[in-house]
Order: structure tokens, then sequence, then C-alpha cells
């Protein structure tokens, strides 16, 4: 893992170096909490960062840097006995949007313009310590998942002000189970993501904003099993996502396509278990494992369809290659890739099929 993430680094510095970015490296703020094992908050905002520092009087709070010593500072101590844990970032209406803890212990929607006076909770129904996902625009609201103490983690929507914040459905009705939607994404004028209802497993789900316009698109595995799928991103009028083929612990994810109410599976290529999905010069990227040809995780090109499916790399040819990190860069692709000796190194690509 220390490897990998060094290889991540070092394609970084790659990119810095081809765009011409000469860069100093200095300590702004030691006021900073991070956990890879938990949701936190990052974003840029109004040409500012925002993120959760801690210090040891206020605990974990909301912070702001300018990328300077001086304009690094709290923004408000939410939770005055205690850490606020902010979570979820997302912009909306020209505002930040948060999920945090108060001093009374509620957990809620909050905003913020970006100063103390200005940053305020608009809703404080969720079950303590609930961390929002999947912070979604879709026509004019904000929809997302989190949790309260009767429903469990269902679907919520909110308009930004108290009254306007309500969960939309509850998914999964058996004694206040989560149905932990989550993937939301945008397409051809509806709201797609995954969902468990416990009757159907952990499927494809759509909205249209409504409760009764809130349902199951596809039983992938049929009865309460889970196809489980992820990664869903829309290219050239397309919904792309990855599901299990069975519901057995070691079940290949493959590649689905979905365009209007047709559903497309391509059974033979195994989908690399991470975000598989990269766009460079209009063509869609993902890591891949071709069975039975191929047995190594290499680079492959799609177009949705089988014969449009290609494979771009073959770093190790003996099949024991791992194609991960994937990252566009001008018209390039640069990856994390095995050699023959099964190093991991660097690759670059101009998208040739080989």
């Amino acid at each position: 893992l220390k490897a990998m993430k060094k290889l991540y680094l070092l394609i970084a510095a790659i990119l810095a170096f081809i765009g011409g970015q000469s860069q100093t490296i200095e300590l702004i703020d030691t006021n900073f909490s991070f956990s890879p094992n938990n949701k936190q908050l990052l974003i840029s905002f109004d040409n500012k960062l925002y993120y959760d520092g801690v210090d040891s009087i206020h605990g974990v709070e909301l912070w702001v840097t300018d990328g300077t010593t001086a304009g690094t500072h709290m923004v408000k101590d939410i939770n005055t006995t205690g850490s606020s844990y902010p979570n979820a970032e997302f912009i909306y209406k020209g505002k930040l949007y948060f999920l945090a803890t108060d001093a009374t212990g509620n957990t809620g929607l909050c905003v913020s313009d970006g100063t103390g006076v200005g940053t305020l909770m608009v809703y404080a129904g969720f079950s303590g310590g609930s961390v929002a996902q999947g912070f979604t625009e879709y026509n004019g609201k904000i929809y997302f998942s989190a949790s309260d103490v009767i429903h469990g983690t269902e679907l919520w929507v909110s308009d930004g002000t108290t009254g306007g914040t309500q969960m939309l459905k509850d998914i999964n009705v058996t004694n206040s189970k989560n149905s932990n939607p989550a993937w939301f994404t945008v397409y051809n004028g509806k709201l797609y993501f995954t969902a468990d209802d416990s009757i159907h497993g952990n499927e494809l789900w759509v909205t249209d904003g409504t409760d009764t316009g809130t349902k199951i698109i596809n039983d992938i595995l049929p009865g309460t099993e889970s196809s489980n799928p992820k990664d869903l991103l829309v290219f050239n009028n397309t919904l792309f996502f990855c599901a299990a083929t069975s519901n057995a612990s070691y079940a290949p994810y493959t590649l689905w396509t979905f365009q209007g109410l047709s559903f497309q599976n391509l059974p033979d290529v195994w989908v690399n278990n991470c975000l598989p999905f990269t766009i460079c010069n209009n063509r869609l990227y993902i890591t891949a494992l071709n069975r039975p040809s191929h047995t190594s995780v290499d680079l492959w090109v799609t177009d949705g369809t089988e014969s449009g499916t290609l494979q771009v790399s073959n770093t190790d040819p003996y099949g024991n290659g791992l194609t991960a990190l994937v990252t566009a860069f001008g018209s390039k692709l640069f990856f994390v890739a095995n050699d023959t000796l099964g190093n991991y190194l660097p690759w670059i690509s101009d998208g040739t099929i080989v």
C-alpha cells in the first residue's frame, strides 16, 4: 500500500512537471484532522479551502484557509462542548452545506457562507454521528442519504431550509433497517442511485423526486441477493455502471450499460474492484479483466458494446498485471501497473489499442 501511495505521488509529480508547474511546499496549518477510515470535509468554496480542523481547545470543527498562515482559521465552533465533526460537504445555491453535531448532541444539516455568523444548522433531525452521503443536486434540490433514529439510513431531500428538509422515501421499511442509498447520478431527467429494500437486495433505483416515483428499476440478481451496483457514470448519453454477477464472495463485477429502457451486460469484461471509469479524449477507459483470454487487470476502452470494448495496455503479458490509479492529463492517460517482475511502476498511454 505504501508503494502504491509513493507511485501515486510520483505520477502527481510527473503531471506537475509536464504542466510546467513549479511549486514550493510549505506547512500552512497544524490544526488538521484526517482519518482514512472516516468521511472528512475537504472542499474548495469561494476561492478558499474548507476542511475539518482540530485544536486542543475546540476539537474537530469547520476551518478555512486561503493558502496562507494568516488566512487559516476556524470558521465557527459549532459544538462548544466537544467536536462537531463536519462531513459530507456540498455547494448549493452559492453556499456550503454539510453535516455536523452541535452542543446539544443534535446532528443536522448545516449551511455556511464562510463566516461564523453565517454558519448555522438548518435541520437537526438526524441520529447522532450520522454521516450523509451522495449530496447531489437534482431539479433544484439536494438529494442525499442520512440516518434518523426511526427509519435508519434512507433517501432525503432538501431545498436548504428547515421546512424543506425531509425524508423522501422509507425504502427499507423492515424494522427500521437501512436501505443505504448511494451512487447518486442524474441521467435523462431522473436521479438514479442504489438501495436495498430487503426484498430485492441492493439494486439500481430511480426517482423523479416524489415518493411514488421512487422505485427499483432493475433487479439484476432476482430475489434478496444483491448485485451491488456501483461506479455509476453518464457518458455519451449512456449510464455506465458495474454490478456483481452472483452473490458469491468471489463473484466478479461486470460492466453494464443503460440507455432509454434497455440494459446491456458485457459478461466477459470483469471490472477491477475499484473506481474504474476515466474519461480522456472523449473516450471512456476502465480497468478490467477479460476471461478467459486474459488473466491480468489492464487498461481498456469502451463505448458500451462488446465489439467496442478493447484492451489498451498489456504491461504484464504473463498474466500477473494489476492496473490502478488511472488519471487523465491532457490527451494522455497516466496509471500505475505491474511489470513482468511484479513491480508497481508509473505508465503513460495515448489510448492506442494493443
